[in-house]
């Protein structure tokens, strides 16, 4: 870290995001600002500076214009790992954003699960899913269809197993390609989450083109599984990620569906969501033997 300390440093902050103290210092004052829409909404600059801060991101940026000698590289460490180097300034930001987000979850007090998030009726519907699972797409078309906006990246519980907003871009790919472009939060056209509400729903999403979209009953105890799966804090911190799961998924209706396109799919999990709790149950045939998620 030493060496790293070295290369001059003109002005940094502390953030708090979600309970998480995060660093980030730069060599350019206007890469603060340039740095910004990587963060999720809500965070706080810390006004403890002194304290000693959990992770730290050191970013050299070369914002200017010109001819970059072979001693401009544009370099993102997180702590003393360095993580990009790259003479494209646009190398940056994506893979700074992944690492900024991966430390807030595995920082943060709270425990943070792998999952589209939205709010309806005020209760969440959470939706876990691995990268390349289809959460996004699934995420847009319910807010599109009057669903709250709370993240589609993390699923962000408390101690007493309610959901938090966790909002920031949507990572949108192209069909068949691993590149993300970012769709700011304020162009979805619909509403955003804003408190933390309880669990209402767990869907276990996976797509088949042509798939007919038939939901299934999962089990609490199955769901509980399948969100251990995708809790970032699962190894770090078990139980406390087993507490807070079971609280969250405790009340909730728990289903997977192999689905088609993300229309119909949000079509018929509105209608289903809007029966009674009890009547939903019955009509759900409970054919899951194993952990959903596998």
């Amino acid at each position: 870290m030493l060496k790293l300390d070295r290369l001059g440093w003109a002005a940094g902050l502390v953030l708090n995001v979600h309970g998480a103290r995060i660093g980030v210092r730069v060599n350019d004052s206007r890469a603060l600002e340039h740095l910004k829409p990587s963060y999720p909404a809500g965070w706080e600059v810390d006004v403890d500076q002194v304290k000693e801060v959990e992770e730290l991101f050191s970013v050299r940026m070369f914002l200017d214009s010109g001819i970059v000698s072979s001693r401009q590289f544009n370099l993102v460490y997180r702590g003393v790992t360095r993580i990009v180097r790259s003479l494209r300034l646009d190398d940056l930001v994506g893979p700074f954003e992944t690492q900024f987000h991966a430390a807030v979850a595995q920082l943060s007090p709270r425990v943070f699960i792998h999952a589209g998030v939205v709010g309806w009726n005020g209760q969440a519907l959470v939706i876990p899913g691995s990268t390349l699972s289809g959460k996004t797409t699934l995420v847009r078309a319910l807010v599109a269809a009057g669903a709250e906006y709370y993240s589609d990246e993390f699923a962000v519980l408390d101690a007493n197993g309610f959901v938090y907003p966790y909002l920031k871009a949507l990572g949108i790919r192209s069909p068949g390609s691993v590149e993300q472009s970012r769709l700011p939060i304020e162009d979805l056209n619909g509403a955003f989450g804003h408190q933390p509400i309880p669990v209402g729903a767990i869907l276990f999403s996976e797509y088949q083109n042509g798939a007919r979209g038939e939901f299934r009953r999962v089990s609490t105890g199955q769901a509980l599984l399948g969100l251990l799966k995708y809790a970032v804090t699962a190894k770090s911190r078990p139980t406390e990620t087993l507490v807070a799961l079971r609280l969250a998924a405790s009340n909730a209706r728990c289903f997977r569906v192999l689905r088609g396109d993300a229309g119909p799919t949000v079509d018929r999990l509105f209608r289903l969501l809007s029966r009674p709790h009890e009547a939903a149950s019955a009509a759900a045939t409970p054919r899951i033997t194993t952990c959903p998620a596998d």
